[in-house]
């Protein structure tokens, strides 16, 4: 199984300090993960100045290192995807994101992890029109990842890690507004509301079912 992660998420786990802890989670569902090969350039990994405005704390940016040198860089193989991809012209869809979908549609049993709601409404409007095959491909958002994090982990850790960074994401900071580990459910249901929210607008693709990795 592949997992092609986008750079939003790889930044908001790392400033949560969840990053490899998603990692070792994934790892052990039998995930090869893979990033765009420019994430270390666009966080700044060897440029201090940059890093400095992406993370907020030494930590964060330790997170991004570890997890750089445990992940494969996301490569589109095929001369035909790469025109695929070039012919499309959606606004809402970056390069980035593009390449990401590209390795995908050429990957036995992939999944595409993004946190930009957009992004993935995009790829529902292309593959409605069949401008994109997206059939095998599951979707993951940021409040996915929260949801396995909170299944595998000590709650009490994630609460705390969660809420003490809250600039790092609107939706997930009032997914944890209050939250106490006796109350966690109630951070299950809203994180569930927004996926769900987002199936109900993309009924073309195929989105996680976090209770079926159980």
């Amino acid at each position: 199984m592949f997992l092609y992660v986008d750079n939003d998420v790889i930044i908001k786990l790392a400033e949560y300090e969840l990053l490899i802890s998603l990692h070792d989670i994934v790892s052990k569902l039998g995930y090869s993960i893979h990033v765009l090969e420019s994430f270390q350039y666009v966080v700044g990994l060897n440029n201090p100045e940059r890093s400095s405005k992406i993370f907020s704390s030494a930590s964060s940016l330790e997170q991004a290192k570890q997890f750089l040198d445990v992940v494969q860089p996301a490569r589109i193989k095929q001369a035909s995807t790469i025109k695929l991809i070039n012919s499309i012209d959606e606004p809402n869809l970056d390069e980035g994101e593009l390449t990401l979908i590209g390795c995908a549609i050429e990957s036995d049993m992939p999944s595409f992890c993004s946190g930009d709601k957009r992004a993935i409404r995009a790829v529902n409007k292309l593959a409605s029109t069949q401008a994109l095959t997206f059939d095998n491909c599951i979707i993951i958002i940021l409040e996915h990842t929260l949801q396995m994090l909170i299944n595998a982990l000590d709650t009490g850790e994630v609460i705390e890690r969660v809420v003490c960074k809250p600039d790092v994401d609107k939706a997930i900071k009032l997914c944890f507004q209050g939250a106490a580990v006796d109350t966690i459910e109630n951070v299950i249901l809203a994180l569930n509301s927004y996926i769900n929210d987002l199936k109900n607008k993309c009924s073309s693709l195929c989105f996680l079912e976090v209770e079926s990795l159980d």
